[in-house]
């Protein structure tokens, strides 16, 4: 759509000062009933997927999410369902008025403001009973931190990722998601002991009121007791029970909770979704993803591993990690982000690789288990391809 190719020389820009502007120029649409802001690592859109299955029993939902498998309108979800691309792009025209008025006073606005603005000025239109909203990869600067006096503030986890724009360690990056939280408003937060620790912190100085998750149970694979109730999760891990629990516990603070078996009903494209008989896609893309996958994974000897990495990214960590859970092939795909054969070979000259992931697919599916990994951006080429040949009957011995 032109009006964000417009704006993709805008780079990352790290301040509020757009965001504030065009809101406020719109009436500040982004204070619309009950809001729940979910900031992290890793797991968010996965509490949100969470969040969504509980409330839809009880009310309707206004969920943003970033990034999205297709097209920019599938960040947005009304109860689950993504609005129609007509519908995105009046959104999109409605509100460029305020958004070139605020460009005359501090620069171009980025795609992600854009898509942002766009979020919160339709939230108005649909009216929901609560937001969901996913930030960026921030917390205190992240485009979507706008929310005056959210229902509740979540932290999901603190890894490594985005530390060039976070402060450069796992402590600053955590005190900048931290930025999410307001005072009188519960922050509930499910990281390691070090982060919770960085968190609370937080939390006190911004006069939150901190608060653990609901007590919840994990049992192996993908069963978790919550509330007194054990619930079959749809992916594996304890990483997903806790994403699970922080929903659940987040429901409570908008007062339109359901039963946790709704919890079941979740629907997580890319999170250990199974796109084909055998074949097991995620988007794990930084260490800490890597490791909760592949410690939720029952040991097999014949698994193949298929995996795609941005250059940017600790390709070296978590090949490190990938290689004691089956047989490794690297992957490049069309993006000029992607590690590219060429440059595996140069960091691990005994790795194969493919630049034809879908023929790679086509020649193991249905004979051996294919675990693939990889950025949002691979998984967003890959698994419509895979889904389709799912469809036509591929992967069946």
């Amino acid at each position: 759509m032109e009006a964000f190719e417009k704006r993709q020389k805008a780079g990352i820009r790290y301040d509020l000062d757009r965001m504030r502007k065009v809101l406020e120029l719109l009436g500040n649409p982004q204070n619309t009933g009950k809001a729940v802001h979910i900031a992290g690592t890793n797991g968010k859109g996965s509490t949100a997927a969470y969040m969504e299955a509980l409330l839809k029993e009880t009310c309707t939902t206004w969920t943003f999410i970033s990034p999205s498998f297709s097209g920019r309108e599938e960040q947005f979800r009304w109860c689950g369902r993504a609005p129609d691309e007509e519908t995105f792009a009046r959104w999109v025209d409605e509100v460029l008025p305020a958004v070139e008025e605020t460009e005359k006073q501090f620069g171009m606005m980025t795609p992600f403001e854009l898509t942002t603005t766009v979020f919160y000025y339709a939230a108005r239109e649909k009216q929901p009973d609560v937001l969901i909203v996913e930030a960026g990869m921030g917390g205190k600067l992240d485009a979507t931190n706008v929310i005056e006096h959210p229902s509740a503030a979540v932290i999901t986890s603190i890894g490594s990722d985005h530390l060039t724009y976070l402060g450069g360690s796992r402590e600053t990056a955590a005190r900048h998601k931290a930025g999410i939280f307001r005072e009188g408003v519960p922050a509930i937060c499910s990281a390691d002991q070090e982060a919770l620790v960085w968190l609370k912190e937080e939390a006190e100085s911004a006069g939150a009121v901190w608060t653990p998750p609901v007590s919840w149970e994990w049992e192996a694979p993908d069963r978790l007791t919550i509330d007194g109730e054990s619930v079959t999760l749809p992916a594996s891990g304890r990483h997903q029970a806790s994403n699970a629990a922080l929903a659940y516990t987040a429901c409570i603070h908008t007062g339109s909770i359901a039963a946790p078996k709704h919890l079941s009903k979740a629907v997580l494209p890319g999170r250990s979704e199974e796109v084909l008989p055998g074949v097991t896609l995620d988007t794990a893309h930084n260490p800490e993803a890597v490791n909760a996958v592949t410690s939720a994974l029952p040991q097999h000897p014949d698994r193949l591993i298929l995996f795609a990495c941005m250059k940017d990214k600790d390709a070296a960590g978590m090949i490190a990690m990938l290689e004691s859970c089956g047989k490794l092939t690297a992957a490049s795909w069309p993006s000029p982000r992607a590690q590219t054969c060429s440059e595996w070979k140069d960091m691990f000259p005994d790795l194969p690789c493919t630049d034809d992931p879908v023929q790679w697919v086509k020649t193991y599916a249905g004979k051996r288990p294919l675990l693939i990994l990889g950025s949002h951006d691979f998984a967003s080429f890959l698994r419509p391809k895979l889904i389709e040949m799912r469809n036509n009957g591929a992967g069946k011995e």
